[in-house]
């Protein structure tokens, strides 16, 4: 969870074993609301390390990286928030 300077909100993203999706969800200060976007980062695992989430004040968008898959494998993915949805980022070549 982290907070997103561009949106005004705090962005939570995270599920359950058993949610059969995981969640993205924003709070405004009054309530929660759960976003459901086209794309979303893939499940990861409640129980090996964590992905690390931050705001990324130059890009402007929120930043999810890491964590290990539901299937136990070590993830080095990088996926960003922009408000509406989630995109798998690429380092340039």
């Amino acid at each position: 969870m982290t907070f997103d300077a561009a949106h005004g909100v705090v962005v939570l993203f995270g599920g359950s074993p058993s949610n059969p999706m995981d969640d993205t969800w924003t709070w405004d200060g009054a309530a929660w609301a759960q976003r459901c976007p086209p794309a979303e980062p893939p499940r990861l695992s409640s129980t090996g390390p964590m992905p690390a989430m931050a705001y990324d004040a130059d890009a402007g968008v929120v930043a999810v990286f890491g964590g290990v898959s539901a299937s136990s494998l070590t993830s080095n993915a990088t996926w960003t928030w922009d408000g509406t949805t989630w995109t798998q980022w690429h380092a340039k070549p």
